[in-house]
C-alpha cells in the first residue's frame, strides 16, 4: 500500500503547474501522510518528489513548499516515534566490552557431541 500510496504522490507532483488547485495539493499531502502511516520507509517521499522535479526541470514554487511540507510532518513523526521508543534523556553510559572476555565466550562450542571423534 505504501508503494501505491508513494506512486500516486509522485504521479501528483508531476500535475503541479503554474497554479495547482486545492484538491491536487491536498491530495499530494494526503497521499503522502497515508503512505506513512502504511509503512515508515516513506519517509523518503519527499526526496523523490525533489529528484522527481529535478529531472524533469519543472520544480515550481508550490511543489516546493508542500514538499516543504511533508518533510517536517515526516521529520516530526520520526523525532516523536523516537522519542517515545529511547526517551528524550541519554541513555546511561555501559561500560566497555572487555575484548579478553568476549573472544573466549565466542570461540567456546556450541554443541557438545556425545561421541568423541577419531
Amino acid at each position: 500500500m505504501a508503494t501505491t500510496f508513494i506512486m500516486t504522490a509522485v504521479l501528483l507532483g508531476r500535475t503541479y503547474g503554474t497554479s495547482p488547485s486545492v484538491a491536487t495539493r491536498f491530495s499530494l499531502v494526503a497521499a503522502g501522510i497515508l503512505a506513512l502511516l502504511s509503512k515508515e520507509t516513506a519517509a523518503v517521499l519527499p526526496v523523490l518528489l525533489l529528484i522527481d522535479a529535478w529531472i524533469r526541470k519543472k520544480s515550481s514554487r508550490t511543489l516546493l513548499v508542500d514538499v516543504g511540507v511533508l518533510l517536517a510532518l515526516m521529520g516530526t513523526v520520526g523525532a516523536v516515534r523516537l522519542a517515545l521508543r529511547f526517551g528524550v534523556t541519554s541513555p546511561p553510559h555501559q561500560r566497555a566490552i572487555d575484548p579478553q572476555r568476549v573472544v573466549p565466550e565466542f570461540w567456546k562450542p556450541r554443541v557438545s557431541l556425545p561421541y568423541r571423534c577419531p
